[in-house]
Parts: C-alpha cells; structure tokens; sequence
C-alpha cells in the first residue's frame, strides 16, 4: 500500500537517487550512496539538482558528465511527478 503523504523533506533526495539508480545499473551502489551523502552535505534536492553546474556536479557525485546529465534531467522528471502526484491529494 503506497502512503498518501509526500516524502518527508529529508527523504526526497534519497528517494530521487534510489529510484535514478534503477536506471543507471552500471553506476555502483558505493558509488551512488556516496553521490547521496555529498548532495545532501551540499544541500541539494531533486527539484534544486538540475541548477547545480554540471561540473561542481561532477565533482560532489563523481559521475561522469553524461551521468550527470542523466540525473539532471531524471530529477526534473521525479519533482515534476512527485509534485503533481501529491498537488493532487491536497485537493481531493
């Protein structure tokens, strides 16, 4: 049973990374929960990540610049869902 209450604030980002990594098997889990702790040391979040420089962004996660990329352009996707998914229980 999914939860009706959106992530707590702390969580979007981990949850954001775990669900990248699903599309992204060939980047380690080593090197994905160290990508989660350096973004989250930064202050990102899903929403915020597509405005961090690509190579500032490549240093904090030590991805490649397409991987980068990649995640820029997932998190806007992820935001944009999260946000409609839960915009829409605050009406029903």
């Amino acid at each position: 049973m999914q939860s009706l209450l959106p992530p707590p604030y702390e969580m979007k980002l981990t949850l954001c990374m775990q669900a990248f990594a699903k599309t992204q098997p060939h980047i380690s889990a080593e090197m994905m929960t160290s990508a989660i702790t350096n973004l989250n040391k930064a202050g990102f979040l899903p929403d915020t990540i597509c405005d961090v420089d690509k190579v500032y962004a490549c240093e904090l996660t030590k991805f490649l610049e397409g991987q980068v990329s990649a995640l820029h352009n997932f998190c806007v996707k992820w935001a944009g869902q999260m946000e409609r998914k839960y915009s829409r229980l605050t009406y029903q």
